[in-house]
């Protein structure tokens, strides 16, 4: 995409949930007026983003009818390729982690694994117990997820359409399909997971869809999303992370994301308990904890 050119947008007039058309405006503005430049700007977008968006505008919005809110202008498909072939590239991806790394707590990559071994160990339950499992990661990224699931015997499958994220998985050894089409036929998949995926998407609907027919009846599936719950303008990075106006243009709430995949044929199912861990007082903490947990937009469901 030339750098000389302006991105197009367009517009969704309907509900991305349930089709309704009726809204109230929670938030609009420019791309360059401030902070959102300068939270844009945190995010290392490479290539002529700032030339490319000039004075675009931005439309958060949230449905009269079901509740959920989205960003009512977004790039159209061709400018969506730009975003995730050319303004995120490796470097940027690079870039950004590494900025990430530096605020993080030094234990919060640690935690991160912990929690990706105790959702293995959940998918691993609630799918079918002593045998190999065929999972599908999508949107999975570099893969790592994959990764750690093929050490725990899953059959795993991954499908991501960043071209710069399927070259990183590639050098890691791990092998990544663009589409669902690349996968070939078949519905069969013991559970899906999609960290982080729904937000980016402009037909989460069609999304969810082609999931369900290639899941068996009973099969596992797991979502997570950011939590907007109380975000109308964002008043601080975080806040405008989960509300991004460039990437995050679909806003979940926990009670919206299971409406959502309810009405996408999928049923809600507990959050069974795991461990890993040595400490016992952890273990102790956490069960206790399941007594009091609020409600999370990283959910579990089961395919009807």
């Amino acid at each position: 995409m030339s750098k000389d050119k302006t991105a197009a947008f367009r517009e969704r007039a309907r509900c991305v949930l349930c089709q309704g058309a009726s809204f109230d405006v929670l938030w609009e503005g420019r791309f360059c007026d401030e902070p959102v430049r300068s939270w844009m700007r945190a995010s290392r977008y490479t290539g002529g983003i700032e030339h490319a968006l000039g004075e675009e505008t931005f439309t958060r919005v949230q449905c009269r009818d079901c509740g959920l809110s989205f960003h009512r202008r977004i790039l159209d498909d061709e400018w969506m390729r730009t975003l995730y072939t050319e303004w995120i590239s490796s470097a940027q991806v690079d870039a950004f982690e590494a900025d990430r790394r530096a605020t993080q707590p030094e234990a919060a990559a640690f935690i991160g694994g912990a929690q990706r071994v105790k959702h293995l160990l959940r998918l691993q339950h609630l799918s079918g117990g002593n045998r190999q499992l065929k999972l599908l990661d999508f949107g999975c990224g570099d893969g790592r997820f994959l990764g750690l699931a093929a050490a725990f015997g899953f059959k795993a499958f991954g499908v991501d359409f960043s071209a710069s994220r399927q070259a990183r998985a590639q050098r890691s050894g791990i092998s990544i399909a663009s589409s669902l089409d690349e996968l070939g036929s078949g519905d069969d998949y013991d559970c899906v997971t999609l960290f982080e995926v729904l937000e980016h998407v402009a037909a989460p609907r069609e999304i969810l869809g082609a999931l369900y027919a290639r899941m068996r009846p009973g099969a596992t599936l797991l979502i997570e999303v950011p939590d907007c719950r109380g975000i109308q303008v964002p008043k601080s990075s975080a806040e405008f992370d989960a509300v991004q106006p460039l990437e995050h243009i679909n806003h979940f709430t926990a009670e919206t994301l299971v409406r959502f995949c309810r009405d996408a044929g999928f049923v809600s199912v507990p959050r069974v308990p795991a461990h890993v861990t040595t400490q016992l007082l952890a273990i102790v903490k956490t069960e206790l904890s399941r007594f009091v947990r609020p409600s999370t937009t990283s959910q579990y469901f089961r395919r009807a």
